[in-house]
Formats: structure tokens, C-alpha cells, sequence
């Protein structure tokens, strides 16, 4: 359903084949394009140095960890806006209906990738509208809703079964995203207003703070600026008050602004049902992340301002500031930026080190990036040779085989979210899966991702080939357990017969 992100990950299978190497490597171009977009952005609306500085933290930030190794919603919700902006920009400098209704398919994109990207056009629309740009107001609804219409078209007719009016938002609720929420995530109104402070469990939670740090100096810069315009009795900003004065674009900063705050709101309240409470998503930290982009667009603005007052004062910070604007420009540009892309590597070993004693407990990373492809045509080895593979739960099984196995291998066609390998055949052969009884713990006990003293918080999931010669078994963990420590002593109980 999340378009987005199938059809470039589709089109990139058919250029460079779906290997667990070009999987990876498609998040890492991805990313690297969003980072090279709000780089430019920052770029053309502030100075060298500005740019520089958001992009140091940009890279340092401990999420920049997670985005480029996952084929997730949220670097897609990233490099869409970051598209967007960019085509704001330059419909504002040259006037371009074009690059304004691109910058809006862009956005569409970014529905596309996740639902709740949505929450970005309110925002945007209203600032149009506040501002009597009625074309633009039009361009806006036109050119997204329909879009909109053609994908609900679409998905009705591609989904007539169900019977759908409504198109993907009406999919999704039949599919029992309402009585998970309501089961499986529950919570109460305080939590709305909570997630966004530094609430942390484990250290791992403890890697959003940088983050709710840009979260809380946007909403910071908000209300001092709303506080400003109260005084001057203006309920809105004049112009080009947000946005740099004579710089041709610069109100895409405006822009920015509101879709941020737009996409805030929206997400702090997105309800389903009030009694019981039952929200429109977990509310999982990462799905904060897309407000990244227009939080650092606005506060690059404030640090420029920040750093000309700063200039402009005698001291030994004015030649200081004057020294590092000049190594961010010119012919130190290429360093200064190589610099900062080291430093951003260097920053994520102590993440690095924080999330193996965190997720597992001393073990090794797995893989790299490079070594990817060879982890798991290990697992495909042990798979086809009739081994027994053990996960914490079933979906760690399921990704295991998408990436181990090309698509044409497996028949019927594996469906990565039903979790049920019922009928499925590899090679000819059939493939059993089992969860995994409980007199077979003894067995898991000193394995990863399992705790001895709370098992029955696991569901074991085994999968094992039907006709192969192999008496083994191994523990693969979230398929990120390390070859030299999935070997389990001991076979698993045989599977039940169906």
C-alpha cells in the first residue's frame, strides 16, 4: 500500500537485482540524496557556514544511524519534503506554476510513502489561502486531490473484493488496524503531550534527545515569534518577516514553518476514538522524524540571524566566526564538508557501541553493508540444506527469506505481512513453520533477543525445508545474530503435522 516506497525500491530491483546488497544500498542512496537536498536548501537560503553547521548535526545525530540501513517509511518521509521544498523555492524565485504543482506531487509522494505525511498540506494550504494566493490555494487542492482521487480509484478496483469506497484509509481499517490499536497500543491523553519531552526507558530511548531538542527549539522559536506579532498587534507575520527579506525564494521558510507546525498538531492529535482512547498510530518516536526537515529549514534561519549579531559585535568570537565562514566557502569548502562527513562517522561508534549492549548484549555486528550479501547466502545455505532456523517471533522469518531468496524462488509469492507460509514451496520442496513449543525453551535460554526470566514474553517462530540432509539448528535472532553465534546445541522439536 505505501507506494512510495515500492515503486523506486521496484525500479530499482529491475536496474540492479534484489540482493540483500542492493537493498541496502538503495537506503544509502536515498539517504545520501536527502541529505544532499537539505544541505542545497540550507544553502541557498542561508550562508556556507550555517549550511555547514546543519549539516554537522545532521550527520551527528544518533537517527542517522537507523535511516539509511532499513527500507522504512521515515528516510522516504524525508527525501519527499526535502524535494518539495527545493521546488517551493525555486517556483517562488522564478515565478514557475510548474515547479510549484512538482512540489506538490512531491508531497503526494510523500503520502504515498506513509499516510501520515498527509498532515504536512494542511498547513501549507492554509498559509496559500492566509496569504490570497489563490492560484496557489488551487494548485494545491487540484493537483493533490487529484492525485488522491486516481490512487483511491485505483485501489478499489485493485482491492474490488473488499468492497472499498474509500481507497487506501479505508483498506487499512479493514485490515484491523483499529482493533490493534485499540488491543495491542493503548494509552491515555497525557501520553499525546508527553511524547514530545525527554522520556526515556534505556539508553537506546535516550538517542531521540537530540531530536526532541530540534522539536522543542521549533516550537521554542514559534512561540516567541507568535508573542512578537501579538505585541505588534498582527496576527500573522508580515512579509517576509519568517523568510529572508530580498532573497528570491526565501519564503519557502514560511512555507516550511507552516507545514511543520501543521504536521505537529496533526500528529500530537490524530484520534480515532476518544471513548475508549484509540490513536491513529503508536506513538513510536520515529514517527516524529519527518518534522526534522522543516524544524532545521527554520532554525537554520534563526542561527544565521544568531551569527550576524554575533559578527557584528567586537571580540575574539567576531574573528573566530569571520575564520570559519571563510573555511566553509571557497576552496576549504570540499574539506570543511569532508570533515564534517568523518565526524558524522566517528559519532555513530558510540551509538554503535551503546545499541550491541543494549539489543545484543555483547554480540558483534552481524554484517556491514559489504558483508551483507554473504550473511545472508549463508542463511539461504542453511535453508536449502534442510536446517532448522529459529527466530523470537515470526517476522524476523519472513525477513530472513525475502533476503535470502530472489522473488521467483519462492512460490506463491511470500507476503511479507500475512505470516503464513502455508503452501510455500522453495526449490520444489515445502517449507514448515512452527511456533515453537515450550518444553524447546530450554534450549533458547542463553540465546539472543530472549530473556530466561520472561520467555513467555517471546513467541519462537522455526522454519525448516522439507527433504534436506541437515540435523542443525540455528538461532537467527531479528536476522541480525552473528554466524559464529547462531549454532544452538540441540535440535528443536519436529514440526506438527498438518
Amino acid at each position: 500500500m505505501r507506494w512510495g516506497i515500492m515503486f523506486p525500491a521496484v525500479a530499482w530491483v529491475r536496474l540492479f537485482g534484489d540482493g540483500s546488497l542492493s537493498y541496502l544500498l538503495l537506503n544509502h542512496a536515498v539517504f545520501a540524496l536527502t541529505t544532499a537536498g537539505l544541505y542545497a536548501l540550507v544553502r541557498q537560503l542561508t550562508t556556507p557556514l550555517v549550511a555547514a553547521l546543519v549539516l554537522a548535526f545532521w550527520l551527528i545525530n544518533p537517527i542517522t544511524y537507523w535511516l539509511p540501513s532499513n527500507l522504512m517509511p521515515e528516510v522516504y518521509s524525508m527525501i519527499y519534503p526535502v524535494a518539495a521544498l527545493l521546488f517551493v523555492r525555486n517556483a517562488y524565485a522564478t515565478g514557475s506554476r510548474w515547479s510549484f504543482a512538482w512540489a506538490v506531487v512531491m508531497m503526494f509522494f510523500a503520502y504515498g510513502a506513509k499516510e501520515t505525511n498527509i498532515f504536512f498540506m494542511p498547513g501549507w494550504g492554509l498559509y496559500e489561502l492566509v496569504r490570497r494566493r489563490w492560484i496557489n490555494a488551487a494548485l494545491i487542492v487540484g493537483v493533490f486531490g487529484g492525485c488522491v482521487l486516481i490512487e483511491t480509484v485505483s485501489v478499489n478496483l485493485l482491492l474490488s473484493e473488499l468492497h472499498l469506497w474509500l481507497g487506501r484509509a479505508e483498506a487499512i481499517l479493514k485490515a484491523g488496524h483499529m482493533r490493534e490499536m485499540s488491543t495491542v497500543w493503548p494509552y491515555e491523553l497525557i501520553d499525546l503531550i508527553t511524547r514530545w519531552g525527554f522520556v526515556a526507558e534505556t539508553n537506546l530511548d535516550r538517542l531521540e534527545f537530540p531530536s526532541k531538542v530540534v522539536y522543542l527549539a521549533f516550537f521554542g522559536v514559534t512561540a516567541w515569534k507568535a508573542w512578537t506579532w501579538a505585541r505588534a498587534r498582527s496576527a500573522l507575520p508580515p512579509e517576509g518577516e519568517i523568510g529572508p527579506r530580498g532573497l528570491p525564494g526565501g519564503e519557502v521558510v514560511s512555507i516550511a514553518w507552516a507545514m511543520g507546525l501543521s504536521f505537529a498538531f496533526c500528529t500530537t492529535f490524530f484520534i480515532l476514538s476518544l471513548n475508549p482512547l484509540v490513536l491513529g498510530q503508536p506513538l513510536n518516536d520515529r514517527y516524529l522524524w519527518p518534522l526534522l526537515i522543516p524544524s532545521l529549514v527554520v532554525l537554520a534561519l534563526v542561527l544565521k540571524a544568531g551569527l550576524d549579531r554575533a559578527a557584528e559585535a567586537k571580540g575574539w568570537w567576531s574573528s573566530a566566526l569571520g575564520r570559519a565562514g571563510t573555511a566553509s566557502q571557497g576552496r576549504w569548502r570540499r574539506v570543511c564538508l569532508v570533515a564534517i562527513a568523518a565526524l558524522g562517522a566517528l559519532a555513530h561508534w558510540p551509538v554503535e557501541l551503546g545499541v550491541i549492549e543494549i539489543r545484543r548484549r555483547g554480540y558483534d555486528e552481524p554484517y556491514v553493508t559489504w558483508t551483507a550479501q554473504s550473511y545472508f547466502d549463508r542463511a539461504r545455505e542453511h535453508v536449502l540444506r534442510g536446517c532448522t532456523l529459529a527466530f523470537p517471533r515470526r517476522r524476523p522469518a519472513y525477513a530472513l527469506l525475502t533476503q535470502a531468496f530472489h522473488f521467483d524462488e519462492i512460490q506463491p509469492t511470500l507476503q511479507f505481512y500475512r505470516e503464513d507460509v502455508a503452501d510455500t514451496t522453495i526449490d520444489g520442496r515445502r517449507l514448515r513453520g512452527w511456533t515453537v513449543p515450550t518444553s524447546d525453551y530450554p534450549l533458547l535460554v542463553d540465546r539472543l533477543h530472549t530473556d530466561p526470566g520472561n520467555m513467555y514474553a517471546f513467541e519462537p517462530f522455526a522454519i525448516r525445508l522439507e527433504g534436506g540432509d541437515c540435523d542443525s539448528t540455528y538461532y537467527y535472532g531479528h536476522a541480525d545474530v552473528h554466524p559464529r553465534d547462531q549454532h544452538i546445541d540441540g535440535r528443536l522439536s519436529e514440526p506438527p503435522e498438518n
